[in-house]
């Protein structure tokens, strides 16, 4: 399966649209584009493989891996990509 994710970048944050097969699944936020730094950034643009995964915190989740200098970057619920997000992704629902 191949999951999609088109972007679009703000000074505040990061909004994206997820699909597979051309099909949308739903809408993400991120923080900005801050040249990959730790916790203050999105992952940059790319191909990437991810995996299930299950923490106490969020249950099972989606981990995005082999992001280079990265690690733990996950799919997780969030509200507020500033107050809520180091560097992961987010579904929404708008």
């Amino acid at each position: 399966m191949v999951l999609e994710l088109s972007r679009t970048y703000f000074p505040d944050g990061t909004n994206g649209k997820l699909e597979c097969k051309g099909k949308f699944i739903c809408n993400t936020i991120e923080l900005p584009w801050k040249n990959n730094e730790t916790k203050v950034s999105c992952i940059p643009d790319g191909k990437y493989f991810i995996k299930k995964r299950y923490s106490r915190k969020f249950q099972w989740h989606l981990e995005v891996i082999d992001v280079k200098n990265r690690s733990l970057v996950l799919f997780h619920p969030a509200n507020n990509a500033l107050k809520e997000l180091n560097g992961c992704i987010a579904p929404v629902t708008k």
